[in-house]
């Protein structure tokens, strides 16, 4: 029989412990050999009628099934530890996901705030640009406006200027005329004055 029957279920096993463990599973592998090979060798003699044979037989036939039984028991146990290592593993890699996935949600809230900053900052400036676009607009039609009123005025002042040369020149020859009528009745102009004294 093994040295020690008697195995601790659990993740972490000492250097002593895996030792140990090595150490009777091929202590059992040899004890299963064992008892095969007295198997075989009773069977030699032919003594299977007998009482002592069949009890003997089945005492091994126990054996081995005991054997059988520890066996699956180590592999149940191997397994277990397998499944307890992978779990660790994929709790560090949850809590690792879930860190990130956190870290994540608190860079997308940033993200999200400075979106929302960003976009009322582009509607103020949208309002501002409409505002400005819409005093444009009335600026230009007040341009226009403006332009269409000193063209008006322009063209009043020429026509003015070209009516006030021609009164100007009218003027000047009507005076020019008169002044020629006084003289030719300058002497008829001092005959009044002399009737008048």
């Amino acid at each position: 029989m093994p040295r020690s029957t008697v195995i601790k279920l659990h993740e972490d096993y000492t250097k002593l412990e895996k030792l140990e463990l090595k150490i009777n599973i091929s202590d059992m592998q040899i004890i299963r050999r064992e008892i095969y090979e007295l198997i075989e060798y009773e069977r030699q003699f032919n003594r299977e009628k007998n009482a002592r044979y069949r009890l003997m037989e089945r005492v091994m036939a126990s054996c081995l099934k005991t054997i059988d039984l520890w066996e699956e028991r180590v592999s149940t146990m191997f397994t277990i530890d397998t499944i307890g290592v992978k779990t660790e593993e994929m709790k560090e890699d949850l809590s690792k996901r879930v860190t990130k996935r956190l870290g994540l949600e608190g860079d997308n809230e940033g993200l999200r705030g400075e979106i929302a900053a960003l976009r009322e900052n582009l509607d103020k400036k949208r309002a501002e640009n409409n505002s400005k676009d819409t005093r444009l607009r009335s600026l230009r039609t007040q341009l226009k406006d403006e332009t269409e009123l000193h063209k008006s005025l322009t063209h009043k002042v020429k026509t003015a200027q070209s009516h006030s040369t021609i009164l100007k020149s009218a003027l000047e020859s009507s005076f020019a005329e008169l002044e020629d009528i006084v003289s030719d009745n300058a002497n008829s102009f001092q005959v009044d004055d002399v009737f008048e004294e």
